[in-house]
């Protein structure tokens, strides 16, 4: 039997067919599943059976850092009180910091800059002293007390030439300062002058009799130049002034010493000693003396020293007028030969 060939057209048509057959018979067993697509029915009066209720999933929330922003504080403004209630208790360093934080709120107020010179020179910081002072002086040249202490610290770097240039702004403002001349015989004394540097000690002296510092400082002048007994003077007549200053007991009794008053020494060694707790020179000087049989000699009275000191005083004062009488005498017959 001859085998006949379907055309091409009809060939497809039939796959067509086929296939569709086949995906609807799919179709019909899938919506036989109701546990897929549909829920399934309860018959009336049988037991509820209640679908499984899924296992419950903990969901892990992460945890998040929170970074605050710090507040940022207003900088606390330093008032010129607590900055100098520092410097009153002697806490120099502490002064220092203080007195920096007002100048960077007050930066036009010299007198804060002053106070910054002044602190930092007595805690040793003698760069930021010079910064400071100089600074007080852009803004008050007349500022006497920053001319001086500003001398202060040239002498503390051993700088005497520029501590004279200071010195005589400082006194060109003020030529009564007793303060100006004792500063004054620092400087000739560091720049070889003891002489000079008597002179000017005289001077503050008689500006400011109660200037121990003064007397003190006459008073080493005077034992370099072998003058021990007259130092004794000086030096008694400045513990009377100030009785409780260590240091000037203990030059008084260096000085009684080198004259030969060793029991007056070994007297004032001891006050140096009561009057500042290890003081480590007075006690050795105390201690070599004790060791002696010198301190049995009859000791001198200090208010007797201090009274010759006195009198000399007087006598410095009659020459200190006599000079000016002279000066202005001189002055007159100048004016008279000008006249004429």
């Amino acid at each position: 039997m001859q085998s006949r060939h379907l055309p091409l057209t009809e060939l497809v048509t039939l796959v067509y067919l086929g296939a569709l057959v086949l995906a609807l018979s799919l179709v019909g067993c899938r919506s036989e599943s109701p546990s897929e697509t549909e829920t399934p029915r309860i018959a009336q009066g049988a037991r509820a059976v209640q679908a499984p209720t899924p296992p419950a999933t903990s969901i892990a929330v992460p945890a998040f850092e929170i970074v605050t922003t710090p507040v940022e504080e207003a900088p606390r403004v330093v008032t010129f009180e607590e900055a100098e209630a520092a410097y009153r208790t002697g806490d120099f360093s502490q002064a220092t910091s203080l007195f920096a934080s007002y100048v960077d709120t007050r930066p036009e107020n010299p007198f804060g800059h002053y106070m910054l010179g002044l602190s930092s020179q007595k805690a040793g910081q003698f760069e930021q002293a010079e910064r400071s002072l100089r600074r007080a002086l852009e803004l008050d040249s007349t500022h006497v007390r920053s001319w001086q202490n500003l001398a202060r610290v040239f002498l503390d770097t051993g700088r005497p030439d520029e501590a004279f240039q200071a010195l005589e702004s400082g006194r060109s403002l003020d030529p009564e300062s007793g303060v100006t001349y004792r500063l004054l015989g620092r400087t000739l004394h560091q720049q070889g002058n003891p002489g000079e540097a008597a002179d000017a000690y005289r001077e503050a002296i008689l500006i400011d009799d109660r200037d121990a510092w003064a007397m003190n400082n006459l008073a080493l002048v005077l034992m370099q130049d072998g003058r021990y007994l007259h130092a004794a003077q000086t030096l008694a007549q400045a513990t009377v002034v100030r009785p409780t200053q260590a240091l000037f007991l203990n030059n008084l009794g260096m000085a009684l010493e080198q004259a030969g008053e060793f029991a007056s020494a070994r007297d004032a060694y001891a006050r140096a000693v009561e009057a500042k707790a290890d003081y480590e020179r007075a006690e050795g000087n105390l201690a070599r003396l004790e060791a002696t049989d010198l301190i049995n000699m009859e000791p001198v009275m200090v208010e007797e020293l201090a009274a010759r000191f006195l009198e000399e005083l007087e006598s410095w004062r009659d020459e200190h007028v006599a000079r000016e009488l002279g000066e202005e005498a001189a002055s007159s017959i100048a004016d008279v030969a000008n006249i004429q």
